[in-house]
């Protein structure tokens, strides 16, 4: 290869660093690393496959570990010219599940936190985790409602590998428990929305993934809870020694217009207001057997899973 002054004709050379971008932690989340570089004719166009002496893409900055090369940047000297300039741009790669170094097929898209909600039906106190019911201990002719806010991350990158496995984690919550950017999610907890498109103009990462984890809390008293075959309540529920918290779980009042005697199935029945034998016009409590529930006893609530439960781990970054 000729020299041309300091110069080596095909081989880049580092000049300077022409820009440094810093979060509010003064961390470099970003830098311009200039290269230039002399060809041998003046109207060849260059590339990084083409010219020796660049970092490669995805390769670590030498002296900040957390940033990788995301792309270059060309600018010929003018038409007559041999020089040419190429500004390497690095950018910090977020590292998945928590790890400390980043992951070369990853670029990080998105990272948001803040809240999504609808309504949904007030079954227990949030307090003290008791059913709600009416003054006589009966079920409300209509359940009530209450506005529910959810807390929300939403977490977004583009990678080099189509994951289709992915996509069935869609409306799973989690089975254990999760941090999603530094925000901890109790077992059950955390419902997952998962979407993904191809962005066919990227040569590298086409595949831009969204991952969006909604928060619930519902707190119930665990002696009243009964699962679905009758026995105790999961044992993974957040728990603060008398109220479970089931989190995406459905409680249902068990309740009813018949009731349970020995195996045979009886309608419930009241005395009207001129003394005819009827049958009430709002369900009635039962307990867990089936049987009329006690004057003096509280509701149970029958829980039921709505949602399959996943394994979130590996999933996002643990920390903001």
């Amino acid at each position: 290869m000729a020299a041309v002054g300091s110069f080596t004709e095909g081989v880049a050379r580092h000049v300077d660093t022409t820009a440094l971008e810093l979060n509010a932690d003064r961390v470099v989340t970003a830098c311009t690393e200039l290269y230039s570089v002399v060809v041998a004719n003046p109207a060849q166009c260059v590339a990084p496959t083409t010219v020796t002496g660049l970092p490669a893409k995805n390769a670590a900055h030498p002296s900040l570990s957390n940033l990788v090369v995301e792309g270059y940047s060309w600018r010929h000297h003018g038409v007559r010219s041999k020089a040419w300039d190429c500004s390497v741009k690095y950018k910090r790669a977020t590292s998945q599940s928590g790890a400390s170094q980043g992951d070369p097929n990853v670029r990080v898209l998105l990272e948001e936190w803040g809240f999504s909600g609808g309504g949904g039906d007030l079954v227990s106190d949030a307090m003290t985790g008791r059913p709600v019911v009416n003054s006589a201990g009966d079920p409300f002719d209509s359940v009530p409602q209450r506005d529910e806010v959810y807390p929300c991350v939403r977490y977004g990158y583009k990678e080099k590998t189509f994951r289709p496995a992915r996509l069935f984690l869609n409306n799973c919550i989690n089975q254990s428990a999760v941090t999603v950017l530094g925000i901890t999610f109790a077992p059950h907890t955390c419902r997952l929305k998962v979407e993904c498109h191809k962005n066919l103009d990227a040569d590298d990462f086409p595949f831009e993934w969204t991952y969006t984890f909604e928060g619930r809390d519902c707190w119930c008293e665990t002696a009243q809870l009964i699962d679905i075959a009758g026995g105790a309540p999961s044992t993974v529920y957040e728990t603060d020694g008398t109220k479970s918290n089931i989190g995406w779980d459905v409680a249902i009042l068990q309740c009813g217009f018949n009731y349970l005697q020995g195996n045979e199935k009886v309608k419930f029945t009241i005395m009207d207001d001129q003394g005819n034998v009827t049958q009430p016009s709002l369900p009635q409590l039962l307990d867990t057997n089936g049987a009329p529930l006690s004057l003096t006893a509280e509701g149970i609530f029958l829980v039921v899973r709505a949602y399959k439960e996943a394994d979130f781990s590996g999933i996002a970054p643990t920390a903001a």
